[in-house]
């Protein structure tokens, strides 16, 4: 695939969490890189800035759902106030890894979600064997919400409907891909044009080298186009469609 030809976008990955320096492709290149806890807040942005094309996340994951959550909102808005153009993720619920009992991770996730409406910011979300929970508390929320996605996404294509009539949009990663159900391939296939992403998730293991983001990017989009049977090019144009909230450029 000849990237010089198209714009490349990555819904969800943590720059900071890889090593070396950023490749060059990032002058045909977006993407949201996620912070996961407030220990990270600040290498987050430091990675993203050293990015072009980058838009910092701030959030709490599932996984780290504790402690002072007043204090971390304070600190999270102040964040907001600060970065104009960053969103808020990763956040989310997880009933399959997280320490954090579910009840507790739903507060967490209720209140991330009450700055992103309350700032209008683009919203990463993490979702692992809580669908269920999660459609409860997004159906819950009045009014229309902020752009928000489901990142390595592998529900149902019920789920998959659900999240795009309330406003939110899909994202699948080689990860979820290579599901042995071909589930999420089969939602990728039938997904609303406008509403799917892709996401590498990078790194896939602890200090993987930025050098190896672009084969990894690429390889990605060929197997969503694989999948869906049209050309690359085709790919990229519909998930930079669905990407443009997500870049940081609609946020007030």
């Amino acid at each position: 695939m000849d990237t010089t030809r198209v714009l490349l976008s990555d819904s969800h990955l943590h720059l900071h969490l890889g090593s070396g320096i950023f490749p060059s492709m990032a002058r045909r290149w977006k993407g949201c890189s996620c912070a996961v806890s407030t220990q990270d807040w600040d290498a987050a942005l430091t990675a993203a800035k050293a990015a072009p094309g980058a838009t910092v996340f701030f959030g709490i994951h599932p996984w780290y759902a504790s402690g002072d959550l007043d204090r971390t909102l304070s600190r999270l808005e102040d964040l907001l106030s600060a970065e104009p153009s960053a969103g808020i993720g990763e956040i989310g619920l997880d009933a399959f890894r997280a320490d954090t009992d579910l009840d507790t991770q739903r507060i967490w996730f209720r209140e991330q979600m009450r700055l992103a409406r309350t700032y209008n910011r683009p919203v990463s979300i993490h979702c692992v064997r809580a669908f269920g929970p999660l459609m409860d508390e997004l159906t819950a929320m009045p009014g229309s919400l902020p752009p928000f996605c489901i990142h390595s996404f592998n529900g149902s294509r019920e789920i998959m409907d659900r999240i795009i009539r309330r406003g939110g949009s899909v994202s699948f990663s080689a990860f979820s891909l290579k599901g042995a159900s071909g589930k999420s391939a089969d939602c990728l296939h039938h997904a609303q044009d406008g509403h799917f992403l892709l996401d590498t998730d990078f790194p896939s293991r602890e200090g993987q080298n930025l050098k190896e983001y672009p084969g990894m990017l690429t390889a990605l989009y060929e197997e969503a186009a694989r999948i869906r049977d049209v050309h690359v090019e085709r790919i990229a144009a519909l998930t930079a469609e669905a990407f443009a909230p997500f870049s940081g450029e609609t946020t007030v």
